[in-house]
């Protein structure tokens, strides 16, 4: 896999934070569900990569799966953000 061009510093991060950790999520199919369970959000929360993982996220806006917490295949508004 790789990153979008406006998401590449971010991606770089995220890699330089897996190679040092293993995630819960890897390997686990429910991460990228079509409906993954409200469960992962506890999975990702007490994830080391979870920061990269987010800032990635947040960047790259994938269209699929389940990234730091949040299912980004469905609208998401972040706090403080405007309707």
């Amino acid at each position: 896999m790789s990153a979008p061009r406006k998401a590449e510093r971010e991606w770089a991060a995220l890699q330089e934070a897996l190679a040092v950790t293993r995630p819960a999520c890897a390997g686990d199919d429910r991460f990228v569900a079509d409906d993954p369970p409200a469960v992962l959000a506890g999975i990702c929360r007490r994830c080391p990569a979870r920061a990269p993982c987010g800032a990635y996220a947040r960047r790259a806006k994938p269209g699929a799966g389940y990234w730091a917490g949040r299912d980004w295949a469905k609208p998401y508004r972040e706090e403080g953000e405007a309707a």
